[in-house]
C-alpha cells in the first residue's frame, strides 16, 4: 500500500480472470461497498521484472523457454486469412493433400493456396522425404515472404535439423489492459546470419487498436525497424537480419504503456 497525498493505491498480484472480475465489481460499484472506501480506478500494471535474455539459437534444439511456447503456423497471417473469411479453404485444402500424390503437392505449392498447403504440412507429424524435400526446392522460388516463412516454418516441424528450416515460438503479453501475443521465427541464411520475422497480434479482438507500435532496437538502444497499427490492422509484420551473437530489443508500446523483451542471437 502506497501513499499518495490523500489516496491509495493497492497493488495486488493475480490472474486476469481475476483481474477482470474485479474490474466488473468495480464498474458495479460492489467494490466500493465491500472495501468500504471509495475506489476511483481498477486497472492492469506491468510488473518490474530483471531484464532477461532470450537466445534464440537455443529454439533449434526445442529446448523448453519459461513463457514461450513452439509454435509453426504464422498465426498473424493465419488470423487475418480467417477474417477474410477464407478459412473454409484450409479444410479444403487438407482433404486435397490427403488424397493428392507427392507430385500434385508440388503442384499445389505454386498455386493461390500455397500458404495453406505449407500451413497443412505443418500440422503433420511426419513426411516422406519427397516432401521434405519439395518444401526445400519451394524455397528457392517463392516470392511470397510470409508464404516463404510458412514453408521454412514447416519444413522445420517435419526436419528440424534441415539447413533450411525455420523455427518460431509465440508468447502472450499483458500490456496495460491489452492481451497480446507475439511470435518471433528464425530462420538462418548462407552467409550465417539469421533472417528474424515479428509478428504482433490481439488474443481477444480481430483487429490491434490503432496506434500500436512495434520497435526493434540494437544494443544501443536506437531504433532498427518499426511499424504501427492502424485503423484495421489484423496484426504487425516486421523483418529483419541478425548477425551471430549480436543483441537486439523487442519493444511493443501503447499510450503511456510499454514493455521490452530481450534477445541474444
Amino acid at each position: 500500500m502506497k501513499k499518495n497525498k490523500s489516496q491509495n493505491k493497492l497493488v495486488l498480484k493475480g490472474s486476469r480472470k481475476e483481474l477482470e472480475y474485479l474490474q466488473a465489481l468495480f464498474e458495479s460499484g460492489e467494490l466500493s461497498q465491500v472495501l468500504g472506501v471509495s475506489v476511483l480506478d481498477v486497472r492492469a500494471v506491468s510488473e518490474s521484472q530483471p531484464r532477461l535474455i532470450t537466445n534464440l539459437r537455443e529454439w533449434f534444439q526445442r529446448q523448453i523457454i519459461e513463457n514461450w511456447e513452439y509454435e509453426v503456423k504464422l498465426l498473424g497471417r493465419l488470423l487475418a486469412t480467417q477474417n477474410l473469411a477464407l478459412d473454409s479453404r484450409s479444410g479444403d485444402v487438407a482433404r486435397s493433400i490427403t488424397s493428392a500424390s507427392s507430385a500434385t503437392l508440388l503442384h499445389d505449392l505454386n498455386s493461390e493456396d500455397n500458404f495453406l498447403v505449407a500451413l497443412e504440412l505443418g500440422r503433420r507429424s511426419n513426411a516422406s522425404p519427397e516432401i521434405i524435400s519439395a518444401l526445400a526446392e519451394q524455397l528457392q522460388t517463392c516470392n511470397d515472404e510470409e508464404t516463404c516463412w510458412q514453408i521454412a516454418l514447416s519444413l522445420g516441424k517435419l526436419d528440424s535439423k534441415h539447413p533450411k528450416a525455420a523455427v518460431a515460438q509465440r508468447k502472450e503479453i499483458l500490456l496495460g489492459e491489452l492481451m497480446l501475443e507475439l511470435l518471433v521465427a528464425l530462420k538462418p541464411r548462407e552467409d550465417k546470419a539469421f533472417n528474424i520475422l515479428l509478428q504482433l497480434y490481439s488474443t481477444d479482438e480481430e483487429y490491434l487498436p490503432s496506434e500500436l507500435e512495434l520497435l526493434v532496437l540494437n544494443e544501443s538502444g536506437e531504433t532498427i525497424t518499426e511499424a504501427k497499427s492502424g485503423d484495421d490492422t489484423c496484426y504487425i509484420h516486421l523483418s529483419l537480419v541478425r548477425s551471430l551473437d549480436e543483441q537486439f530489443t523487442i519493444k511493443i508500446s501503447y499510450g503511456d504503456d510499454s514493455i521490452e523483451e530481450y534477445f541474444l542471437i
